[in-house]
């Protein structure tokens, strides 16, 4: 794809991706704040799915003793 074509093909996303940028911030998820816990892995989830939708292969990983999971995109 050429620059221009990227460009276009990302002005023409611009308020789908807005609204989803939006709804992801919606989401609490204070990593801090132990009553958050499972708003974070709502937002880790949300996020897997966005990158999976872009064409990323992806995992989500429960960290032993962690509170959080780690989410990788490749």
């Amino acid at each position: 794809m050429s620059l221009e074509g990227a460009l276009e093909s990302a002005r023409g996303a611009r308020e789908r991706d807005r609204e989803e940028f939006f709804e992801e911030l919606r989401i609490p998820s204070i990593s801090t704040a132990p009553e958050h816990a499972a708003d974070v892995r709502r937002n880790a989830d949300w996020l897997r799915r966005r990158f999976e939708a872009m064409g990323f292969e992806t995992s989500l990983t429960d960290v032993e003793g962690g509170r959080h999971p780690v989410l990788e995109a490749e």
